[in-house]
């Protein structure tokens, strides 16, 4: 969510991106939400989340190139876990996030 209420006119903050579970509850890209609620971010509580990941990651392969604090690309190519597909290792990388970060 953003101040970019100023985008429609209405003096009602906007979503500009949404997460799946906002789009399952039926809300769509610009709808004004007249009862928001604004909540200061916790960086510090997102860069401790950030780095287990990646030590998660790390568990898979060394070959990370971060993007973000939630965004990093991957080669499991020849990963640590001798998973035989990408597509395997990034179930189980995403399992283990799960479990281990829920």
């Amino acid at each position: 969510m953003t101040d970019a209420h100023r985008l429609s006119g209405s003096g009602l903050p906007l979503w500009l991106s949404l997460t799946r579970a906002l789009r399952n509850a039926g809300c769509s890209r610009g709808t004004p939400l007249p009862n928001a609620v604004f909540l200061p971010p916790d960086f510090p509580r997102c860069r401790a989340v950030s780095r287990q990941v990646r030590e998660i990651f790390k568990r898979h392969t060394d070959l990370i190139e971060p993007l973000s604090l939630d965004e990093a690309y991957l080669d499991v190519s020849e990963n640590k876990t001798g998973l035989p597909t990408a597509t395997q290792v990034a179930r189980t990388i995403r399992e283990q996030v799960r479990v281990e970060l829920d």
